[in-house]
């Protein structure tokens, strides 16, 4: 995946070619044959002309546009991304929900020239793919809903950016008890991330 900044924040840097800069890195993001995904923040002014650019250009690429919204901006959401988009491009020949393990549905949205674009149309706790999502305290300031297991610097497990609270300390489980009771400890905190069991249990079970 790339993000494609708009100009007036990132103002296009031409190669020796004189070719955007962006648009080379694109392509040669494509050459490497795996599939790519193009991230737009619909956001400031110029945002409208440089995603008509994007978009345009997109329609004869092997590639999805995922446009977001502008998470600062409390009147934004994906109704107003569907209707930039498609106020620039004319309405969608077709509408496609796609599950996303990670986060929440996206829809697609498609023509007939090739151009795919993707958008969060779900908010966090009417899909969320862990429970936690929906009681989060900062629920209200969060719209896209990436949720994504990872490995902190400090050995924590952690779902969120946003929520540090909300994690387990698996290098501490596995220095003290072992690979295996780590992994069951990793388990453990999943299947409570899902709902299904108190992750606090999975930590006390090894203090």
């Amino acid at each position: 995946a790339m993000t494609w900044t708009t100009a007036e924040r990132s103002p296009p840097v031409k190669s020796d070619l004189g070719v955007d800069r962006r648009t080379h890195t694109l392509r040669a993001l494509l050459a490497s044959e795996r599939p790519v995904k193009v991230n737009f923040v619909l956001s400031g002014e110029g945002a409208r002309e440089d995603l008509a650019h994007l978009l345009d250009a997109a329609s004869a690429w092997p590639v999805v546009v995922a446009v977001l919204d502008d998470l600062s901006d409390a009147s934004a959401g994906p109704a107003h991304v569907i209707s930039t988009v498609e106020g620039l491009r004319g309405p969608a020949d077709r509408r496609v929900i796609v599950p996303d393990p990670h986060s929440l549905p996206t829809l697609q949205l498609m023509w007939d020239d090739g151009l795919c674009v993707e958008v969060k149309d779900h908010r966090l706790g009417e899909v969320a793919p862990y429970g936690a999502c929906g009681s989060c305290p900062n629920r209200s300031a969060c719209r896209e809903g990436i949720f994504a297991l990872r490995l902190t610097h400090g050995g924590r497990l952690q779902p969120c950016m946003d929520r540090p609270d909300l994690s387990l300390d698996i290098a501490g489980i596995v220095r003290r008890f072992g690979e295996a009771e780590g992994l069951r400890a990793w388990r453990a905190f999943c299947d409570e991330l899902a709902g299904r069991e108190p992750a606090a249990e999975a930590e006390r079970a090894c203090a």
